[in-house]
């Protein structure tokens, strides 16, 4: 049996033939009163927690993402641009603590020939394994992750955002590089920069504050419509011990807060929360345009199996991690 959950989106669009067969629970959503209490509830999470809501924004500050945009701009790469859909399936790969169980469907998507997308150190992971991802996606502005792209990835297109350290774009010199912009509302500095610069002729990406939902967003408009989803999981494995599938020190001292949902305990930190209400957003302005399959057992796959129906979420009186 299949460790996965798969969303069917209320979208006249073609699917693939396979896409929805196996044992996958299917569930409906995108929108309605449910939706909205489920949003309600997470926030009720946040706040009984004591999450401020600038823990749940960027970690770099504004000036800085302008100073980068303004840098990486000038180098000629290529804009992302919208494509018309194109009916085939892709794997999007984060980090999460569930890649290790399911290892086996991602490698047998990848030997049928379904193209691999990896983020941020995801691809380390996956090239140890002998999978080589067809594309590799950042969004975050911290110097530090040059480190994620020192080792080339040979075929392999580099999808990089504006606002990315300017070390990052240097490691990829001479590589297959395409750039992309986040600035949406309330990010007036940023769009003017980008305005000045293309003459108003650039995308803006929606999406979340991290890199997983921000890619479902790019690449449904590069027009892909199927997409799975490994290592997305939005909280720490079952003991409140591991982030990561691999050693990731920025995450090492996060505090986590447990919390129930759906007859499930799960530990959260405030960028994992943020993740998971970016979900909620994500589902309902954008959930009739793709089609998610969400392997693994963490936090989304929960919220996908229960179909946004759970009991409502309570914080636990300890608020320390176990």
């Amino acid at each position: 049996m299949s460790n996965s959950e798969t969303i069917v989106r209320r979208a006249p669009l073609i699917r693939g033939e396979d896409f929805e067969t196996g044992e996958h629970l299917v569930v409906e959503v995108g929108g309605g009163k449910e939706h909205d209490d489920f949003f309600d509830q997470l926030k009720e999470i946040k706040k009984a927690a004591g999450i401020e809501d600038d823990k749940l924004k960027v970690n770099t500050g504004e000036d800085e993402r302008v100073a980068n945009i303004k840098t990486n701009i000038v180098r000629g790469h290529q804009q992302i641009w919208p494509f018309i859909p194109n009916g085939k399936e892709i794997a999007i790969v984060g980090g999460g603590w569930t890649l290790e169980s399911t290892f086996e469907e991602l490698r047998e998507l990848y030997w049928r020939g379904v193209e691999i997308v990896a983020c941020n150190n995801a691809a380390s992971w996956l090239l140890e394994r002998n999978i080589k991802p067809s594309a590799y996606m950042m969004l975050d502005a911290r110097p530090d992750n040059h480190r994620f792209v020192e080792k080339p990835i040979k075929n392999c297109k580099y999808f990089l955002a504006s606002q990315c350290d300017p070390s990052v774009f240097d490691a990829c010199e001479g590589r297959d590089v395409y750039i992309w912009h986040t600035a949406t509302d309330g990010t007036e500095a940023e769009k003017k920069v980008l305005d000045d610069y293309y003459l108003g002729n650039w995308v803006s990406v929606p999406g979340s504050s991290t890199i997983g939902f921000r890619s479902v967003c790019m690449l449904r408009i590069l027009g892909y419509e199927h997409m799975h989803l490994f290592g997305i999981d939005s909280c720490y494995s079952h003991d409140g011990k591991e982030h990561h599938a691999y050693h990731q020190k920025e995450n090492e001292e996060e505090e986590t807060i447990p919390f129930g949902l759906g007859g499930r305990k799960f530990y959260v930190s405030a960028w994992q929360l943020s993740q998971a209400l970016d979900f909620a957003t994500l589902s309902k302005m954008y959930g009739n345009v793709f089609h998610l399959n969400v392997h693994g057992d963490g936090l989304i796959a929960h919220i996908v199996k229960t179909g946004f129906l759970a009991g409502k979420p309570t914080v636990e009186e300890d608020q320390a991690a176990a």
